[in-house]
């Protein structure tokens, strides 16, 4: 990377340390902190973050302003990418989408898998011990157009599908790549959890032309036959109504995040825009038209037209969202063998280590695992778990 970006310390306690430009030859047409227009790219300048010890964790944050099929500079794409702590040059890229639809990426950021968290008020940050930034290049991506700073110039609350968002997310990598053309011969994955299910495998369908290989770290949802439900759904409803009156203290996650972001001294170091509303995780569902699609057949083009290396579905065990013997029968139903037994993997490898949860893998390198006391959000119930995943699926590990 040039050094000709500005740089500063991530506010902390409610403070921005800024430090003067670094000087270097042509500083004035290679630096790209000033908000000028460079083929209709605008740049945030990097990020020094000096946490405890002064660990030195980089970050570059940058808005695509335009894609290269765009003709206007009218779609604002906003991702967060991070360094890896072991030779970022080589590390490999991973791209995290979270799902809703419509969440944005920055949640798992600041409560799953990234560098930092937030306290309750949203004004300091600690070092997570188990950020996968610990073993990859990390990029988070706000996406679809509309969701977080990501955002159209002509339509205010844009509508999205399963297939525009796919377009969307093809052309942002494509552009984040042309950007940084040096981590395009680094190894990449895809991964997400919940409704990324859908982004992952689809994004990765499309996008294998532009990137060396290809592999996929995918949770939830996939697919399921269409079938009469209403006898379930008021035997549900009739559970939720009875569980409601459970006297019993339940230690939802706080928002620190939320408040982090929306603090005036956050939202000018990250550059955004003038009158931008203020930032939100999940916009909810409405605007975002869910598809009928065929996850099998995305699969098995994954591993039979484009060859993807390594493909890994994951389920927390007491996830009540995506349970894990819908996403297991998923990739049985695929039709391809198993390599070993069901069996279960633990977090650091050794037999008699802590138990991570069990593991089935197939030929064509398919994985199917659980997570052990996991709900939901596996990286944020079980990091230490989550950690051993991705360094397996990377092939720093063995599960």
């Amino acid at each position: 990377m040039t050094s000709a970006y500005r740089r500063w310390d991530i506010p902390l306690n409610g403070k921005a340390l800024w430090s003067a430009p670094l000087a270097t030859p042509n500083s004035r047409e290679r630096c790209c902190a000033s908000w000028e227009s460079y083929d209709c790219y605008k740049h945030a300048p990097l990020f020094k973050c000096n946490l405890h010890e002064r660990i030195d964790v980089r970050i570059y944050l940058s808005k695509i302003i335009r894609w290269q099929s765009y003709t206007d500079c009218r779609r604002h794409h906003f991702y967060w990418f991070i360094e890896s702590e072991q030779d970022p040059d080589n590390a490999p890229v991973v791209l995290w989408l979270n799902g809703g639809p419509l969440a944005s990426s920055l949640l798992g950021l600041f409560t799953e898998n990234g560098p930092y968290r937030v306290d309750s008020n949203g004004i300091k940050l600690t070092m997570n011990q188990y950020s996968w930034n610990k073993v990859a290049n990390m990029l988070y991506m706000e996406t679809p157009v509309g969701v977080g700073h990501s955002y159209d110039e002509n339509v205010p609350e844009p509508h999205s599908d399963n297939n525009s968002t796919m377009m969307d997310n093809y052309f942002a990598l494509e552009s984040f790549l042309d950007k940084y053309p040096h981590l395009k011969k680094n190894a990449f994955y895809i991964t997400g959890e919940s409704y990324g299910g859908v982004y992952v495998p689809m994004l990765a369908n499309e996008h294998v032309a532009i990137i060396n290989a290809y592999n996929i770290y995918d949770n939830c949802p996939l697919e399921m036959d269409p079938y009469n439900i209403s006898q379930a759904y008021n035997t549900n409803n009739k559970l939720f109504k009875q569980a409601q009156n459970v006297k019993q203290q339940v230690n939802c996650p706080h928002s620190g995040h939320m408040n982090y972001m929306n603090r005036a001294d956050v939202r000018q170091a990250l550059h955004v825009r003038s009158g931008a509303p203020k930032w939100t995780s999940y916009k909810g569902p409405q605007g975002y038209k869910i598809d009928d699609r065929n996850g099998s057949q995305t699969f098995v083009d994954l591993i039979e037209k484009y060859r993807i290396a390594k493909i890994l579905v994951y389920n927390g065990d007491f996830d009540s969202v995506c349970d894990f013997i819908t996403d297991g029968r998923f990739v049985e139903g695929l039709g391809y063998k198993t390599t070993d037994e069901y069996r279960p993997w633990t977090v650091d490898g050794k037999p008699d280590g802590v138990e991570g949860g069990f593991v089935q893998h197939y030929e064509k390198g398919i994985s199917f695992l659980t997570v052990r006391g996991s709900g939901h959000m596996v990286p944020t119930d079980r990091p230490e778990a989550a950690l051993q995943i991705i360094q397996a699926l990377i092939g720093y590990a063995k599960l």
